[in-house]
This record gives structure tokens, sequence and C-alpha cells, in this order.
């Protein structure tokens, strides 16, 4: 656990970077991120977070919903300059608050504590969007198609004739599941 850090540490070094991967009976491109955050059958799958200063992607960790809470993110969060980064971090921020931290007893974060990396990205003069970003810079990481077909297969409510909307369940589809977090 960090604790009683120097204030002389750079800022970089007291970032995490964050995505969460979530599921809702509310669609996220109709609905607003407050409300699909609120939403009784808004979950947190996935949280992948890396708390590395050089923010290689080797050291980023997963957390899914079938393991104990992240206790290393908490620790890492305690300092309270450690800043939480994500891309569009309004929907990190909404889902820390009203899933982590309502329906999970996750630690409270103040919206002070995010940092976006959308608006950071805009005010150079990327795209806001995450994958033509990417491109742009051309980045060594990029979002992958299979990445978005699991999206699609755990996230979204499936829709089948004759029957009500359900979810794939991660627990019937373990492979599927862990390659969600790859």
């Amino acid at each position: 656990m960090i604790r009683n850090e120097p204030d002389y540490l750079p800022s970089e070094a007291l970032t995490v970077d964050l995505d969460f991967e979530t599921r809702s009976e509310v669609d996220l491109l109709a609905n607003t991120t407050w409300d699909y955050a609120r939403h009784p059958s808004t979950e947190i799958l996935l949280t992948s977070y890396n708390m590395s200063i050089s923010k290689d992607p080797k050291n980023t960790r997963l957390w899914d919903y079938r393991q104990s809470p992240p206790k290393d993110l908490f620790g890492f969060l305690e300092h309270s300059k450690t800043k939480i980064r994500a891309f569009n971090s309004y929907f990190e921020l909404l889902i820390w608050r009203f899933v982590a931290c309502k329906k999970m007893r996750w630690p409270e974060m103040t919206p002070e504590r995010f940092l976006c990396a959308q608006a950071m990205a805009t005010n150079m003069g990327l795209p806001p969007n995450l994958e033509k970003a990417a491109i742009a810079i051309n980045a060594s990481i990029k979002k992958s198609k299979r990445g978005k077909e699991l999206i699609k297969f755990f996230s979204i409510p499936q829709v089948k004739k004759n029957q009500a909307p359900f979810f794939n369940d991660p627990r019937d589809h373990t492979e599927k599941f862990n390659e969600f977090g790859e």
C-alpha cells in the first residue's frame, strides 16, 4: 500500500489509468451516461487498471466481478493526490460513484480526481474517438474487432424471438469471458 508519499513525486507517478467494462439493460447510445450509470441493472464486469509509472501495457491489471475487490487499486488510491485517468472519464466517474461505491462498497472518489484522456486528446487536435485517436498517433495498441464483438456478447442485452431480453452469463461462457479480459 502507498502511504505518506513525499510531495515531490512526479504527478505521473500518482496516476492510475482505469477502464470499466459494464453491462446494463439501458442502451448507452440512446440514453445519457447518467441514466445508464444509475440504472439498477448496470453492473461492472471488468476493470482494467495500470498503476505503473511507465504505463507499460504489460503492467495492466485486470479485475473481474468474480474476484474479491481490487485492494491494490484501493491502496494506490488512498494517496489524496492520486488521479484516475480514463478516456471519457465522465463514464468512469459515474460508474465508480453509482455502481462501484453504491452497489459494491468501493471507496468514494471525488470528481476532481478524474482526468479525461479524451479531453486531453481533443486539446491536442486528435479525434475524440479512442479508436481514431489511437490510429492518428500510430499507437501500438488499437481497439480490436474481436473486442467489439465481445462487448456486444456480454454487455448488451441479447434479443431472441419470443423471449425477454437477457445477458450472456460469463459463467456459461468462461473461455469467451477470459478472452474479453485480454
